[in-house]
């Protein structure tokens, strides 16, 4: 009723009839498309809950005491982006926003758990903006003056880039690197790049979808971590890490919600937030989410359009119920809430999966998912407490992106614990 109470005011204002009657008419209509809409939703719950029942990977849980420790919280300016590994450590991407009309992101490097962050450096690569390891290749993308260059780790000599973009990022896709820069795509084509025009001159039109409505964006999510292809479709997480992008490479090609296309179709109309997006070493990508009860859930996505979903809500326990349309798990006892699956970021280094959410860290192997550390849940609750990156480094130590503080290294104690610092940018770590 509010509605129509503002819109008889302004048109009152405007000196216009207020025709409340069709106002009216317009609400009921509106009501009962929103009955028609809810009994959908509630007669399709039980299909939902049952379709992702027989897509669980049936992971054993195998509890067993752990260390519960509070993690150090350095409030930082800048969001961490992601990780990338090098050798054998890290390096760390901030920022991934607007700096005097151009993109850039701060890159980091952690060569050993045992240093602290510095700058990224390599040799003939005066601007680091961007890096990728793809099958045990690490590739720079590098930039002098106007020239773009790609350089790899095995090759003292650069490669020059003939494309004119104020700025470029690297993409994965079939196993190969592509390029973009906020308008269009670059793929190899022999010793060139063949250009797909996905927005500005040339394009041939892009439809987006965000969160049910179209939306005009006008150019390609360029902020956030590495996209990743599947099939015919590139996946962009989001900088702000709320949702996700799949660009379908359709003529014209389609660009819309991972949330609104696949989660709301899965899960229900529930609010999805997606955290992560990591390449499965077995084939296809994890993806990591929460819901607005910060209950976190992980998806593994095949090709063809399929899914294998080993966690939903939080919990390798119990059948899946449909509550109110929407999937979820069964109430929780206090006997299982200590059982809470972490599932908010992801590192796959194909010897075992290793998952970080609000509770604390787990792994699985061979199918047996046990906890790794726990973590002393803040209270109350703060979306900048939420695990987003995870690395993991041969000792064993584990570096964990937190959202809004700064980056937490977990080095192993000797005594099947960790130690925990949080590392600042470009100085000392700090305690």
């Amino acid at each position: 009723m509010s509605g129509v109470v503002l819109e008889a005011y302004a048109r009152h204002v405007r000196g216009e009839p207020l025709a409340v009657p069709a106002l009216l008419k317009r609400v009921r209509e509106g009501e009962r498309e929103q009955e028609a809409l809810y009994a959908t939703e509630l007669a399709e719950g039980p299909r939902r809950a049952a379709r992702l029942e027989k897509l669980r990977a049936g992971w054993v849980y195998e509890d067993h005491e752990v260390q519960t420790i509070a993690l150090p919280r350095h409030q930082v300016d800048t969001l961490l982006v992601k990780i990338e590994r090098v050798g054998p450590g890290f390096v760390l991407f901030t920022g991934g926003g607007e700096r005097e009309g151009q993109w850039y992101a701060d890159a980091y490097q952690l060569t050993d758990p045992a240093t602290s962050l510095r700058p990224a450096a390599r040799a003939s690569c005066p601007q680091v903006h961007d890096v990728v390891t793809l099958a045990g290749r690490t590739t720079w993308l590098c930039r002098s003056a106007d020239a773009w260059s790609l350089l790899a780790d095995s090759d003292d000599s650069s490669k020059s880039i003939p494309i004119d973009a104020d700025a470029l990022r690297l993409g994965t896709s079939a196993g190969e690197l592509f390029l973009f820069d906020r308008h269009s795509l670059y793929f190899r084509a022999g010793d060139g790049w063949r250009p797909v025009h996905v927005f500005g001159p040339g394009a041939a039109g892009v439809r987006t979808t965000t969160f049910g409505h179209e939306k005009a964006l006008t150019a390609l999510p360029f902020g956030g971590d590495t996209p990743r292809g599947l099939g015919s479709r590139l996946y962009f997480p989001s900088v702000a890490a709320s949702d996700a992008h799949v660009l379908d490479l359709s003529d014209p090609p389609e660009l819309h919600s991972f949330y609104w296309t696949w989660g709301r179709e899965q899960f229900g109309s529930q609010a999805l937030y997606v955290h992560d997006l990591a390449p499965a070493v077995a084939g296809g990508l994890w993806i990591a989410m929460s819901d607005y009860e910060d209950l976190e859930n992980l998806v593994r996505l095949h090709e063809p359009a399929t899914a294998q979903v080993p966690i939903v809500k939080s919990s390798v326990d119990g059948p899946l119920v449909a509550d109110h349309g929407n999937v979820n798990a069964p109430e929780r006892s206090e006997s299982t809430r200590a059982r809470l699956i972490p599932a908010t970021a992801v590192f796959d280094d194909g010897e075992a999966l290793w998952l970080a959410g609000m509770h604390g860290i787990a792994v699985v192997r061979q199918g047996r998912l046990a906890p790794v550390v726990r973590f002393v849940v803040p209270d109350p609750r703060v979306y900048e407490s939420v695990p987003h990156r995870l690395a993991r480094f041969p000792d064993g130590s584990l570096l964990v992106g937190l959202r809004g503080y700064a980056p937490v290294l977990l080095r192993p104690d000797g005594d099947g614990g960790f130690t925990a610092r949080a590392l600042a940018y470009g100085d000392d770590s700090l305690q």
